[in-house]
């Protein structure tokens, strides 16, 4: 019995080891984001799958306005496209939403693509960029996209 309870345990943490999470980082010069600059990122996707697809931004207290709206495009190898829009509230009554963290900046999540089956393997190719309605955005310090296996 202990056997086989230690031989299911193996397999479940061997397959939950296999599909991580897969983050692409991108950091903006003097925490400032020209928002005619599309933001740019590609990931291996070696294990196809059902993933979601979220955008962490981080942030400071120079952030202007309550709300931040960005769009993310996706590129599949195989000629699909998407692209959603969100624009969800980061400071509430001028007190930040997010979680800061110890480098004194603000974290805040958004989830863009819930439960996305990437179908084969290749190159996904990921454009996020600014809706915001300034030139330039000033107190964000970076964006992470983050691939989460379902």
């Amino acid at each position: 019995m202990q056997t086989r309870i230690l031989f299911f345990f193996l397999i479940f943490f061997f397959l939950s080891g296999c599909r991580s999470v897969q983050k692409e980082t991108h950091e903006f010069k003097g925490d400032k984001w020209q928002t005619t600059e599309k933001i740019k990122f590609q990931v291996d996707m070696d294990d196809p799958g059902e993933y979601d697809i979220n955008l962490k931004v981080y942030y400071t207290d120079k952030m202007e306005g309550t709300y931040f709206a960005t769009g993310l495009m996706l590129h599949a190898p195989f000629g699909e496209e998407r692209y959603l829009e969100r624009s969800e509230k980061v400071f509430k009554n001028g007190d930040a939403t997010g979680k800061k963290n110890d480098e004194g900046y603000y974290e805040y999540e958004m989830q863009f693509f819930k439960q996305i089956n990437f179908a084969e393997e290749g190159i996904y190719e990921f454009e996020a960029q600014s809706l915001m309605p300034t030139h330039e955005l000033k107190g964000i310090h970076k964006i992470e996209l983050l691939i989460k296996p379902v």
